[in-house]
């Protein structure tokens, strides 16, 4: 099973199934303990921190992405690549998330 389909990508085959697995008990633990959690946290601090804490918990993500993920350059022009993008997902995705979110308005 390949995660990712970019060539040089270290999830891809030299990684054993236990990676989706890895991945779905992070996530379903995630899931069951969150909700726990953030209950925990609103009753003991002001709801304005956890809007401080989102910033707090990405950036350490994100630089550690940034100095650990292996990218490398894929080749081609721009018009190539920009055919490569899933425009009818990205419009679906959109009008998915906006159809709940009015729906959870009013």
């Amino acid at each position: 099973m390949n995660i990712c389909r970019r060539p040089g990508c270290p999830l891809s085959r030299a990684h054993p199934p236990y990676v989706p697995g890895i991945i779905g008990a992070v996530v379903a633990t995630a899931n069951g303990v969150g909700p726990f959690v953030g209950g925990a946290l609103i009753g003991k601090v002001s709801w304005r921190f956890v809007f401080w804490l989102v910033p707090m918990l990405a950036v350490p993500a994100g630089i550690t992405i940034l100095l650990f993920l292996p990218l490398k350059h894929q080749k081609g022009n721009h018009m190539e690549k920009l055919k490569k993008i899933d425009y009818g997902g990205i419009v679906l995705n959109l009008a998915a998330v906006l159809l709940i979110l009015v729906c959870l308005v009013f």
